[in-house]
């Protein structure tokens, strides 16, 4: 408190001299100025008239001028986080066939495979995607949405067209809820890459494909007898 006291008195002792200081300089002004009147007013007059023809023009230059302020600091946007597509096994049960195909065409996207679409279809002769690997070769898939694992039948059909048909170098088929042993047996003997209900699981939580299915990360595949 007593340092705030001495502050005060200091602030008001200064400006009591400033004042002493500014009567003095007023007192003597006035006095010259009685003494000098024919000087005294023509130099008003000119300061006036001074005013009244340069005033303008200042103030229009001083308007043209550029105003230089501060540059504003803002936030940078942040980059929007990449959200790696996943579904969870009750979603791909709901969703229509279609959408279980577009469904695994996104995860083929996601992992880097090119050239992605679906063309399942009434008449799609047993394919419903084409992918190719990032080295050339055509996936060609076929999706099985059946709410019981997929028999032999199924994989037999898929195996007279994957390769004659559609060309495939890497025929894969994939169950909703996974194939029959003796459809298993059978993927084996046609060279066909089956992906189990786990294995689906598994991918579409977010593992790659290539974890799963070793052989589409593998060389091009040597071509096998196809079996009618």
């Amino acid at each position: 408190m007593g340092g705030d006291l001495e502050s005060l008195w200091e602030w008001l002792a200064k400006w009591v001299i400033i004042l002493a200081v500014a009567e003095t300089v007023l007192n003597d002004w006035s006095s010259w100025a009685d003494q000098h009147l024919l000087v005294t007013i023509p130099a008003g007059i000119l300061l006036a008239a001074a005013g009244a023809m340069f005033g303008p023009a200042i103030s229009r230059y001083l308007r043209r001028r550029p105003v230089h302020t501060l540059p504003q600091v803002t936030e940078q946007a942040k980059p929007t986080p990449v959200t790696a597509v996943t579904y969870p096994p009750e979603h791909l049960a709901a969703i229509t066939a279609t959408g279980f195909e577009e469904a695994c065409c996104e995860l083929l996207r996601r992992d880097g495979y090119k050239g992605t679409k679906r063309v399942g279809g009434p008449r799609d002769e047993g394919a419903d995607v084409y992918s190719w690997t990032p080295d050339g070769r055509k996936i060609v898939v076929q999706c099985k949405q059946y709410t019981k694992p997929v028999g032999p039948e199924d994989v037999r059909a898929f195996n007279g067209c994957a390769r004659p048909t559609h060309h495939a170098d890497l025929p894969v088929m994939i169950a909703l809820n996974g194939f029959t042993a003796q459809a298993t047996a059978a993927a084996g003997e046609y060279a066909i890459h089956l992906l189990q209900r786990d294995t689906l699981v598994r991918w579409a939580a977010g593992e790659h494909l290539q974890a799963l299915l070793p052989a589409l990360s593998a060389s091009r595949p040597t071509d096998l007898a196809v079996s009618q």
